[in-house]
């Protein structure tokens, strides 16, 4: 369920391409996504409070 929801969210945001609002850089954030999911299907331990991406500014 959790990597699910990782793969779609990270799918929603590579809809923006190279046009992202508000001057985020979406790019690193649809990698995280994705290597989140990679490592939460492989088993391996997530510290979700610190490696949730925050926003800078």
């Amino acid at each position: 369920m959790k990597v699910r929801l990782l793969r779609r969210g990270a799918g929603a945001l590579s809809s923006y391409g190279e046009a992202w609002p508000y001057g985020i850089r979406g790019g690193g954030l649809v990698d995280w996504a994705h290597e989140l999911a990679d490592r939460v299907e492989a088993g391996r331990p997530v510290d979700a409070e610190v490696e949730a991406p925050r926003l800078l500014g």
